[in-house]
């Protein structure tokens, strides 16, 4: 994507990207207590540093899309936006049917995505 800064990086997460991301999430004052081990599906990183991360919870054919956050000197690059097309392409990829969203207060940003 164009719009996005050209020094990330966007990967499948890993085990390692637990404990940045809680970071992250902790930071943007979202919830941690039940981010688990395999429950992050993508990291962008930047030098070294990871700046923003997604979660997927499958059950079945249902995903729900959980704990997107974006450091703050990353947000506004369009980095959440790559992200969620990210892991919407992958959720069809393993045969999701439907992909669910729970948010705290980001409806409205999601709600442009579409």
């Amino acid at each position: 994507m164009d719009d996005i800064r050209q020094d990330i990086t966007i990967r499948a997460a890993t085990q390692a990207d637990l404990e940045p991301a809680a970071i992250l999430l902790r930071a943007a004052g979202l919830p941690v207590d039940d981010l688990r081990p395999g429950m992050l599906a993508l990291a962008a990183e930047s030098k070294g540093r990871l700046v923003a991360a997604v979660g997927l919870e499958t059950l079945g054919s249902v995903g729900l899309l959980r704990s997107l956050v974006v450091a703050n000197d990353y947000r506004n690059s369009k980095l959440g936006k790559e992200l969620v097309i990210r892991l919407e392409d992958r959720s069809r990829q393993i045969g999701l049917d439907e992909l669910w969203l729970l948010t705290i207060d980001a409806d409205a940003w999601f709600e442009k995505l579409g």
